[in-house]
């Protein structure tokens, strides 16, 4: 005698007449009951429970957007965005503010070491991230 797990199809044809479907969605437990007679039986939480989740979804992207507007980007996000824009190193966004301020090839390799170990950025970058964000505008 072969052993078979049984289908819904089984169990709508089985003598039984009535089956229930189990379904588990992050923690939440919904039946659904059918039966040859009533047919299908609707209930609410089948309904609420995606459409809460949908609701919260919606609401954390929203936020997200909002406080993503309200906190201004810093110098490093900057450098880094500038750099990524134009397909460049940050060590060559480096080496195009140096001449504005007369900083000469080893300095600069110097303070891109010490941006690199302690995120500080030299004042000759961030005038030059200054005058982007002014150019932005």
């Amino acid at each position: 005698m072969e052993l078979r797990k049984k289908t819904i199809k089984d169990l709508m044809h089985s003598g039984a007449g009535l089956f229930i479907i189990k379904i588990v969605v992050h923690g939440i437990y919904a039946e659904m009951r059918c039966s040859m007679d009533e047919g299908f039986v609707f209930q609410w939480h089948l309904l609420i429970y995606p459409l809460a989740a949908l609701a919260y979804f919606e609401l954390l992207r929203r936020l997200d957007r909002y406080w993503s507007r309200r906190t201004p980007l810093t110098d490093e996000e900057i450098l880094g965005y500038y750099a990524k824009s134009n397909a460049i190193s940050e060590y060559e966004v480096f080496k195009q503010a140096a001449p504005n301020w007369s900083v000469n090839p080893a300095e600069v390799e110097a303070d891109f070491r010490v941006y690199l170990q302690e995120g500080v950025l030299p004042h000759y970058v961030r005038d030059f991230i200054r005058k982007l964000k002014k150019e932005d505008r």
